[in-house]
């Protein structure tokens, strides 16, 4: 999952989903304003979902931490997809805002097993 269309004041991502997929991963990038904040770099967040897309975007309150931003960014929308997330994005820092981002990632990974599953279930019943 990349980011598109990256300009110096704004970070905005379009995602495709399925519409079930949708809910799930806006409430996981919902979150992500509040990780920023718990980690000192408050951000504003709007996410608009529509029947197949996600548009994520992000605005850092203070433009000169941009790139900060954009970094852990990138590391909150790669971790649903690494296989071993806890070790494989080690922060200098493992505060209550690292542990909880953690747990919110395995959250949607459950939530996204569980639509699998639920999506195999139908199609059994068909």
């Amino acid at each position: 999952m990349n980011l598109s269309n990256v300009n110096l004041e704004n970070l905005r991502g379009v995602f495709s989903f399925s519409q079930e997929e949708n809910i799930v991963w806006g409430q996981y990038m919902m979150y992500f304003e509040q990780f920023m904040l718990d980690l000192g770099l408050p951000v504003d967040v709007e996410i608009q979902t529509g029947s197949d897309q996600v548009r994520f975007f992000v605005k850092p309150r203070t433009s000169e931490r941009l790139e900060e931003v954009r970094e852990f960014l990138d590391y909150y929308l790669q971790a649903p997809q690494t296989k071993d997330f806890s070790k494989a994005f080690s922060f200098e820092r493992d505060d209550i805002a690292v542990t909880q981002w953690k747990n919110n990632v395995q959250h949607l990974l459950m939530q996204l097993d569980l639509l699998k599953s639920i999506e195999q279930l139908r199609n059994e019943s068909r």
